[in-house]
């Protein structure tokens, strides 16, 4: 069991289309981003919201983008597409 409250505000940045499609059947407050062009600043930059990089799949210029817009929030990294393993940092880290 995971000490972790799926209905929190999550951001994803990245990951593979399996690892996402798991990972919004359990977050479904989430939101997902693949890409910087599709990065709502509003979203990624609120105080409640916790942003969990999914590195493996994640171009550097994305990863770049939102750290730079979010100093201040709250950042998970997860070099891993293994839905055990983000779950385990997730819960690590928060």
């Amino acid at each position: 069991d995971y000490e972790i409250d799926f209905d929190k505000k999550f951001v994803f940045i990245g990951g593979c289309f399996n690892t996402v499609n798991q990972l919004k059947n359990l977050f479904q407050n989430a939101y997902f981003y693949d890409n910087e062009n599709e990065i709502d600043k509003f979203v990624i930059t609120s105080d409640d919201v916790i942003i969990v990089y999914l590195t493996d799949f994640m171009s550097h210029s994305t990863y770049y983008k939102v750290r730079n817009m979010c100093e201040k929030t709250k950042q998970i990294h997860c070099s891993n597409s293994n839905i055990v393993r983000i779950l385990d940092a997730i819960s690590a880290n928060i």
